[in-house]
């Protein structure tokens, strides 16, 4: 299951920037995070093995083939714009957040095969997913985020 992950890892992102090429940043951020929630379920249900195997595909597709590609570079050049001479310390910031959080998921991740098994794997990422676009929705409906075109203060 691994090498297929991989594989679609390191199939998918051209073909799939190709197509999602002139998409809005925003829904297809919000569509890959539904996507990845949906094939992390399915991965947990796992009724059979190919079942799991179209979960972990799905998973694959929308994570790596859709949403790091997508938001990244989006997230990076708005980060850019917003934060003038300190947008390297920005940067380095925003790499580390990231970094951390990979770091912390492998954590919970473990947490959750030790304490529970590995099949609640698929269910744990999935609530994960779902919160952050719980997140995402909250935020967005209380115009607490930066508008873009405003630079930051200092």
């Amino acid at each position: 299951m691994v090498t297929v992950y991989s594989l679609v890892y390191a199939v998918s992102p051209p073909v799939l920037m190709t197509m999602t090429g002139r998409a809005e940043r925003r829904r297809l951020l919000v569509g890959s995070l539904l996507l990845f929630a949906a094939g992390n379920v399915i991965y947990g249900i796992g009724l059979s093995y190919g079942v799991t195997l179209a979960g972990r595909i799905i998973a694959a597709v929308a994570l790596y083939g859709i949403g790091s590609y997508a938001f990244n570079p989006a997230q990076q050049h708005r980060l850019i714009g917003l934060s003038g001479p300190s947008a390297g310390i920005v940067l380095s910031l925003n790499a580390s957040a990231i970094y951390l959080g990979s770091a912390g998921g492998a954590f919970l991740g473990g947490l959750v095969v030790k304490y529970g098994s590995a099949a609640m794997l698929g269910y744990f990422g999935g609530a994960w997913a779902l919160m952050a676009l719980a997140l995402f929705g909250l935020n967005r409906l209380s115009g607490a985020g930066v508008r873009s075109g405003q630079p930051a203060d200092g």
